[in-house]
């Protein structure tokens, strides 16, 4: 409020729940327009009533209430726009965009790819599958230790790399040797960006199968570098991979005991998983906005509210494609 007495501004731009929370006070009081930009939500996967939701997450339900001018949401597959409807947010005020995505293709050769498996002990034959996360419970990446563990009795050349860091990562380093195969995962821990770019690029099956929602960056861009893509049919993928078009969809209910066998299926079978992974490429340079596009985007509306002009929705997406 200091701040806002000592400087002119044209607009205030609340970011995260409680930052779009405190901008709505400051901008009532100093009765300037109002952007809120919250980046998912996990209102929708919380199973105690709705009353008491709003009890315990009371700045996110304000916001979805009370959005300001603008309210802008990630589509990160946490189904914010099932959430807009639930709490009534205008849905003139209110942009539901996924994340940019780097669209330049990365120099890539079938040596580099031999040369970084000899880097990091992986025969040169091996069908790599990979993981890209923060190592939390709920992205379940003891799903794809289980699945390595079936196929290890019937295949000697299936590898996982598990690139990521976080509170899971004792417990999945003591699984991976409680299950057999200490010898069949590599941790890579966390890596630059540009390090995980490659990494995708040199698997052949991309894993995403998290709990609650797999519509993030590292899907996003594995789509983007050709790859198979495995991963559950929860509703956040709806509109982005069509099971055995671009990818695998996977029942929630059926994971455990489908997963290993469709994994087999898709090893075994090299020209169908290559042939879903160019599928998953086409869609990703159709579906999504590169990063410039994402960020002029989002700039196209903060200038029509500091120039006090109207935001004319359906026009800006359409501009978008989206």
């Amino acid at each position: 409020m200091y701040i806002t007495r000592q400087t002119r501004f044209n607009l205030i731009y609340g970011a995260t729940s409680l930052g779009a929370f405190v901008a709505g006070l400051v901008a009532f009081v100093r009765r300037l327009p109002r952007i809120s930009r919250l980046y998912g939500s996990l209102l929708y996967f919380l199973n105690f009533r709705r009353k008491l939701r709003s009890l315990i997450f009371p700045c996110e339900t304000l916001v979805f209430k009370h959005p300001g001018n603008a309210l802008i949401m990630t589509n990160d597959g946490t189904r914010g726009d099932f959430l807009a409807k639930r709490y009534k947010t205008n849905p003139n005020k209110f942009f539901f965009v996924m994340n940019g995505v780097d669209k330049k293709p990365h120099a890539f050769s079938e040596n580099a790819r031999i040369t970084q498996k000899n880097v990091l002990g992986i025969p040169k034959t091996a069908c790599l599958l990979m993981t890209l996360c923060r190592l939390e419970n709920w992205k379940r990446v003891d799903r794809s230790f289980k699945a390595i563990a079936s196929l290890k009795l019937k295949r000697d050349d299936c590898m996982l790399l598990v690139v990521g860091d976080g509170f899971e990562y004792k417990n999945l380093v003591k699984l991976s040797f409680e299950l057999g195969i200490s010898d069949r995962v590599k941790f890579l821990g966390a890596v630059p960006h540009e390090k995980a770019l490659f990494l995708i690029n040199i698997c052949d099956i991309f894993l995403s199968l998290y709990d609650y929602s797999n519509l993030g960056n590292p899907l996003i861009e594995a789509m983007i570098a050709g790859k198979c893509i495995v991963s559950i049919d929860d509703g956040s993928l709806k509109g982005i991979i069509t099971n055995n078009v671009n990818g695998i969809l996977l029942s929630p209910h059926e994971i455990e005991n489908k997963l290993p066998q469709q994994l087999d299926e898709l090893m075994e079978n090299v020209s169908l998983r290559e042939k879903m992974g160019a599928a998953a490429r086409i869609t990703a340079a159709k579906r999504f906005l590169t990063w410039d596009e994402r960020i002029t985007f989002e700039i196209e509306i903060i200038k029509k509210l500091c120039l006090c002009m109207p935001i004319r929705k359906e026009e800006i997406l359409n501009r978008y494609g989206l």
